[in-house]
């Protein structure tokens, strides 16, 4: 008797004619990407409900926010030997704020690419962290962890070619700490008055997200929550709007506040500076570069008499300037 030929043994769920060199990782129907299609209408539909349907509230309060902002002592910050990142074609304008309102912006601040509707203000800011490597992991948004997973190195993953680390030193006079709940709680305490808009109570109820107030932020510890999310870019790359970190820092801005420090999402421990260079109204307040630098560097040190310089107003328009 003929031996017969060994057939391939068919993957399950497929046709036998089905190339079995060929590896399915999912299948689904029309009617799957139609229902696919209006939850995500409708996820768009929930965050602009969180931003444009709460703005009224904020505008509303914006007095109250900013004096609850200022009801906490905000004490001046030294550093030394903090550590900032650039792409190496930058290198000599290390101290410009100018990369931060090129695309979407920074976690603390709003870039042109940030909101889709065109209705948020534009302000850039200066992130440092406490060590190059803090510095080199938000830069790259990654952590050492994600890094060895993947088995690429973060220039790699970044398609970034080279880089310029810093080392500067300063102090600035204004700065607000999120790192102490206790700073947050005079806001939480205003958030926590905002009223839920009538599509946030029908959005919630479609999809079965249970009290839309549980949505919005009104405790202290939701708040530093959010305003050190892990994942805060979701909100201008997926949505097309701001962050609440984002909106945060422009009502910091509004109470003249010289800038903010938080926790590295990136390098736990560690510390991160963001400086609103278009807010130093102190003369005790500067950025400098703390190692000799090439003749190449045009602004070695950042204060009041440079600051609007290295704003990097010159790449947003006039009428999307926050005054």
């Amino acid at each position: 008797m003929a031996r017969r030929s060994k057939q391939p043994v068919p993957l399950h769920g497929v046709p036998n004619d089905f190339p079995a060199t060929i590896h399915v990782l999912d299948r689904f129907s029309e009617s799957d990407l139609e229902v696919w299609k209006k939850r995500s209408r409708e996820l768009d539909d929930l965050h602009d409900a969180l931003y444009h349907g709460l703005e009224g509230e904020r505008l509303r309060r914006r007095d109250q926010l900013i004096d609850a902002l200022n009801s906490k002592p905000a004490p001046a910050f030294e550093f030394h030997s903090w550590a900032r990142m650039v792409q190496y074609r930058y290198s000599s304008d290390p101290l410009s704020a100018a990369g931060s309102v090129r695309s979407i912006g920074g976690r603390f601040n709003i870039g042109n690419d940030c909101d889709e509707s065109g209705a948020a203000v534009i302000f850039p800011a200066l992130y440092i962290g406490d060590s190059h490597e803090t510095a080199f992991r938000e830069c790259y948004q990654s952590s050492s962890e994600k890094m060895k997973a993947t088995g690429l190195s973060a220039a790699e993953m970044s398609l970034r070619k080279s880089d310029t680390t810093v080392r500067i030193h300063g102090r600035i006079e204004r700065v607000f700490d999120v790192r102490n709940i206790e700073n947050l709680r005079p806001v939480a305490k205003i958030l926590a008055k905002f009223t839920v808009p009538d599509e946030l109570v029908r959005l919630a109820k479609v999809l079965r997200l249970g009290k839309p107030e549980s949505l919005l932020i009104r405790t202290p510890s939701r708040l530093q929550t959010n305003l050190q999310d892990v994942n805060w870019r979701a909100w201008p790359v997926q949505f097309g709007l701001p962050s609440p970190s984002q909106r945060f820092g422009l009502m910091l801005k509004w109470a003249g506040y010289e800038g903010v420090l938080f926790r590295s999402s990136k390098q736990p421990g560690s510390t991160c500076l963001a400086i609103f260079p278009g807010n130093i109204c102190s003369d005790r307040s500067f950025v400098e570069l703390q190692d000799d630098f090439p003749p190449s560097v045009a602004h070695s040190r950042m204060d009041i008499s440079t600051a609007q310089t290295l704003c990097g107003w010159e790449y947003v328009r006039e009428k999307d300037r926050c005054s």
